[in-house]
């Protein structure tokens, strides 16, 4: 398929479903990912992590002991396998749960291997400089029960029959009548308060960080004036109650992503904008390439045909005075020159960081803020990517983490 053609296609697909949805892809976000270093940590140094199952202490009201148990376990699941599943999704931290390091557990699975016809062994490997992660969870868990009285208004509308001068019948509205039904609901309020303590050890059993959050909250309101509105299972209160905290300490001691949001400058080439809001971010990219291409070449013809235009002027001159005035319009003209084609080679800069060309991004970028020195989010966006870069070089590949942190090693 002519390439040409497929982009266009491409295009005219996007504008439909704009067009379709209301255009709500025109306030369609876009992201550039980066790999960031440990916020807390100086360095990249935990290799190897436990997470401790946690310690939760429940302060109960309006549920049995039985029940707290049963809170309590699901609670202290939820956070260690949402530690253990964001450290893997990561990639820079080997998490682990205490099978990892427990030999007693590994020795029965070792037994069970030997007698099976797979063939397999176990090898049993004493678990080194493993740093860990010890969580202290303090909850207050209140489920009351109580009745909302909702008053519903019943309306009644009388008509009665009528003919016209045809004899043909037709309804006349009468008189409105209204009566007010009050209704007991019961409802099921379920209110949590709680504090999160997240402690880290190293290798050597020394403490190297830790964070407490205290205004971890959930609230939840079933039935009643609440309309049909379950009562919330327990997962989905954990869910609700740690994930803020879990994220923040997660993004304390590992390397982790973070997004950046971009803007896309809408003086740009609309078919190009709407390639970019649309996600079609390579179509998106040799569109702008053809354009900021055939731009660069109209710079340099129209450059060179005024610095001709005021060489001249400047040597034809008659004071010192003259010629200054002379090169700062002539300054200014190059601006007039390069300032149109400005939003272009910032959207061009922006497809590039989305797609991981951070070099190239930046030099799009540089090329914008120049060609127009007014534009504002090209300069901040200069150095933005400086400063992503310069944080994302810091972060090791997860194959090459190191073992030990010599900083720790020397205390």
């Amino acid at each position: 398929m002519n390439k040409k053609y497929a982009i266009g296609l491409h295009l005219f697909l996007i504008l439909i479903i704009m067009t379709a949805g209301g255009c709500k892809s025109a306030k369609r976000a876009v992201f550039a990912n980066y790999v960031m270093p440990p916020k807390a940590l100086q360095t990249q140094s935990i290799e190897k992590l436990i997470v401790e199952k946690p310690v939760i202490k429940i302060k109960r009201k309006g549920i049995n002991r039985k029940t707290a148990g049963i809170i309590s376990d699901i609670f202290a699941n939820a956070i260690s396998n949402d530690f253990s599943a964001q450290l893997y999704y990561n990639g820079h931290i080997k998490p682990a749960d205490l099978v990892y390091g427990d030999p007693d557990g590994l020795k029965q699975v070792r037994k069970i291997m030997a007698h099976s016809k797979h063939g397999y062994d176990v090898k049993i490997i004493p678990a080194r400089n493993t740093a860990r992660l010890k969580v202290d969870v303090r909850v207050d868990y209140t489920r009351t029960k109580d009745i909302d009285k909702i008053i519903t208004t019943l309306t009644t509308q009388n008509y009665s029959v009528e003919y016209n001068d045809e004899g043909v019948p037709h309804a006349k509205l009468g008189s409105v009548s209204s009566s007010n039904v009050s209704s007991n609901v019961p409802y099921i309020k379920t209110k949590v308060e709680g504090m999160l303590t997240a402690t880290l050890y190293d290798h050597k059993g020394k403490k190297i960080y830790s964070r407490t959050f205290d205004d971890l909250d959930f609230e939840n309101k079933a039935g009643g004036n609440a309309g049909s509105h379950a009562e919330a299972p327990y997962p989905e209160v954990a869910q609700s109650l740690f994930k803020d905290a879990i994220d923040k300490v997660v993004a304390d001691i590992s390397p982790h992503r973070e997004n950046r949001l971009l803007v896309v400058n809408e003086k740009g080439d609309s078919s190009a904008i709407a390639l970019i809001k649309g996600t079609a971010f390579y179509d998106a990219q040799d569109r702008l390439a053809d354009i900021t291409d055939k731009a660069s070449e109209e710079i340099e013809k129209e450059k060179a045909a005024t610095k001709v235009e005021y060489e001249q002027k400047i040597a034809e001159a008659a004071d010192e005075e003259k010629r200054t005035a002379l090169k700062s319009e002539w300054a200014e003209a190059i601006i007039d020159i390069t300032k149109k084609y400005s939003p272009d080679f910032e959207n061009m800069g922006i497809i590039m960081e989305i797609i991981g060309q951070r070099s190239e991004a930046l030099e799009f970028y540089e090329q914008a803020s120049e060609f127009d020195p007014e534009n504002e989010t090209a300069k901040n966006s200069v150095s933005r990517i400086n400063e992503m870069m310069t944080a994302s070089r810091q972060v090791l590949e997860p194959a090459k983490v190191i073992t030990e942190n010599p900083e720790i090693r020397s205390n």
